[in-house]
């Protein structure tokens, strides 16, 4: 009997439990629609995009509805939900990353570089942390002080995870990167007085005859490259900024800014690499799916699941 009595108690946990996360994500299903504005038709897409995601990938139904939620709050439309959404749970998947971190970073991409489909967003981002010492949390520190400064100079998604993967590589640690890329492109594009006073003297230095002006439009002209920090370290490669120059050009450039160009210029071979292996292939779509067939993964979308089914029987805010 006592068996019998504690396996019982076992299953009304279970029932409340269950009970509580289906509560839980109609709440959700309130706050998105609150959130973004969506009809009761464009609510019937959002909710059944939730759905797919919990019965496709090793997230909670909790976790997708909250990041749904933050999507919604970053502007991505209803309509959009389902593609963006998406992505960014295989984004999250195949990176081992929260899916809140994803959202929040996919978001952070997907209102600069507007243009870009979300899949390619989501393959950017999980090969840049492939190929590095990067996490999602890394990325999105980075990227949100870097990629607005970035897509102002023409510098495109996979140029600037090129650059961050390179200078995360080289040991710099991910707070640094995203002040001293950023603080880079500054002075790289448009450059100060004190900046261009020091190329000014290093161009004489080499025989090079060139006014303030002329500086100012040959650095910023760079930004109309098909790379334009390629472009812009080369021409400061060939001043000797990491050699005979240094000194000179040393003075007139902000410590931040400093760093991460000498960094750059130090790892000129693998910056150049980079772009290319973070351009194409699905990464985020390959390891989604290696993560799915897991024991582990399809253990804990079980959960998922059964709170899916329940809530569909359950008669909640929106019906598939």
């Amino acid at each position: 009997y006592a068996i019998g009595y504690g396996g019982l108690y076992q299953l009304l946990g279970l029932v409340g439990q269950l009970k509580t996360e289906v509560i839980a994500l109609d709440k959700a299903f309130f706050s998105i629609k609150a959130v973004t504005q969506a009809t009761d038709r464009q609510m019937l897409g959002v909710a059944r995009s939730i759905r797919e995601v919990a019965l496709n990938t090793n997230f909670t139904t909790k976790e997708i509805a909250e990041a749904a939620q933050l999507l919604g709050q970053a502007g991505v439309l209803p309509e959009d939900m389902d593609a963006t959404l998406a992505s960014t749970a295989r984004f999250a998947s195949a990176t081992n990353s929260s899916l809140t971190v994803a959202a929040d970073l996919m978001s952070t991409v997907r209102t600069v570089y507007k243009t870009l489909d979300e899949g390619v967003i989501g393959d950017q981002l999980t090969r840049a942390i492939n190929l590095s010492k990067l996490t999602a949390e890394d990325l999105k520190t980075i990227l949100s002080l870097t990629a607005q400064t970035a897509s102002s100079y023409n510098v495109n998604l996979e140029q600037l995870l090129g650059a961050v993967t390179t200078l995360r590589n080289s040991g710099i640690k991910p707070s640094t990167v995203a002040t001293g890329l950023r603080q880079a492109m500054l002075e790289i594009f448009n450059p100060d007085s004190a900046t261009t006073k020091a190329l000014l003297k290093r161009y004489k230095e080499m025989g090079e005859e060139i006014d303030a002006k002329g500086v100012s439009q040959r650095f910023f002209g760079f930004s109309n490259a098909a790379n334009p920090l390629l472009a812009a370290l080369g021409e400061l490669r060939r001043l000797g900024f990491t050699d005979e120059g240094q000194k000179t050009l040393q003075r007139g450039v902000d410590i931040r800014a400093f760093n991460a160009i000498q960094a750059l210029l130090q790892n000129y071979k693998e910056l150049e690499q980079a772009e290319n292996k973070i351009t194409f292939g699905q990464a985020a779509s390959v390891g989604a799916e290696i993560q799915l067939k897991s024991l582990a993964a399809s253990m804990e979308n079980l959960g998922a699941s059964v709170v899916v089914l329940a809530e569909q029987i359950s008669g909640g805010l929106v019906r598939a």
